[in-house]
């Protein structure tokens, strides 16, 4: 109708020529879409004989060959696997565990793991395995977590802990020691084996620069220096020796006949870091002011003049031991210090 309109309104009579030029267009808009080209696709039913059957949309070939694709008989394509996905369950020990004094027989103890599967992990009582000996546990969250309100539960990608009861005594501070974190299989599920990576070693808590010193870190803790800390006992700021004097009651700017000279007016405070350089020296560095600390003669009773206290000496060491060499395995080692070790 489109044409015999355009026809009239020109004044010329074209309607025979309209509607063969609109049967032509019906052709190739029906050559478009079946993607026939000028030359013919290789795999276009005309360009190979086949023969295109209007009612059922089958495609047969002249030949006798097996049609390519036939839309009206079904898609001959594979079906589309579906692969559920596995969930599962998986704690990993993060290797570092934490224990505080309990009561006067028990310490509690917690294992620090990250839940590094797909699926909540779930430890409302289950058994751990510390040097050997099996132990109940629950699990924890850390604050932050996201499996509230549902208690003993772990969420995946988040890090919580086993908290376990052991022996007063039964761990050091700053020592590792193997551990199984679900010895009867009761907190994690899952086809793949969740189980396998559950033994590995932690370690106890160093005692730091800045701790506090209790029975946790130093176990001969007691006054003066319980509650105190080396950074709070070297800065001056609490006096941790039986005597009553503080460091820098000795040890000042200044001072004569000594080497540690620490930048603070004589028996007043100030914050001293364990790699802050004094006279050449710190007392992180290896052979630095702790490791000289280390080699005064020992005298508990203030009258011996440049001696230090045992109680003092052994919390150096326990310091030296953990802490500071842990620190300089991990940031790179001071660099070694030479000289006497013969000086106050």
């Amino acid at each position: 109708m489109i044409f015999e309109t355009s026809a009239r309104v020109s004044g010329i009579d074209r309607t025979n020529e309209g509607r063969a030029v609109l049967a032509a267009a019906f052709v190739l808009l029906g050559c478009v879409a079946a993607g026939c080209g000028a030359q013919g696709d290789a795999d276009d039913p005309a360009a190979t004989g086949a023969v295109v059957t209007a009612t059922s949309g089958a495609i047969s070939r002249a030949n006798g060959d097996e049609p390519a694709l036939s839309r009206g008989g079904g898609d001959p394509r594979p079906p589309i696997e579906v692969i559920p996905v596995q969930l599962v369950s998986d704690l990993v020990a993060d290797g570092l565990m934490h224990f505080s004094i309990y009561d006067a027989t028990t310490v509690g103890v917690r294992i620090d793991v990250t839940n590094v599967g797909n699926a909540p992990a779930v430890g409302t009582g289950g058994h751990v395995v510390v040097i050997n000996s099996i132990w109940g546990a629950k699990l924890y969250q850390y604050a932050g977590g996201t499996a509230n309100p549902a208690a003993n539960t772990l969420n995946p990608g988040e890090h919580g802990y086993l908290l376990t009861f052991l022996p007063n005594g039964m761990l050091k501070p700053c020592h590792s020691y193997p551990v199984n974190i679900d010895f009867d299989r009761s907190m994690q599920a899952g086809p793949i084996d969740p189980f396998a990576n559950d033994q590995s070693t932690s370690a106890t808590q160093c005692l730091s620069w800045t701790s506090p010193i209790d029975g946790n870190n130093f176990m001969t803790v007691g006054p003066p220096l319980a509650g105190s800390s080396l950074a709070r006992a070297i800065s001056s700021v609490d006096i941790v020796r039986s005597d009553g004097r503080r460091c820098s009651a000795c040890h000042y700017q200044n001072a004569p006949g000594v080497r540690y000279q620490p930048p603070v007016p004589q028996n007043s405070t100030q914050a001293i870091g364990p790699y802050q350089s004094i006279n050449g020296y710190s007392w992180a560095q290896v052979g630095g002011w702790a490791d000289q600390f280390l080699q005064r003669p020992t005298d508990d009773t203030g009258t011996v003049p440049g001696a230090k206290p045992s109680a003092l000496k052994n919390l150096m060491q326990t310091w030296i031991d953990g802490d500071r060499n842990l620190g300089n395995a991990v940031y790179g080692s001071m660099p070694i210090a030479t000289g006497s070790f013969s000086a106050n």
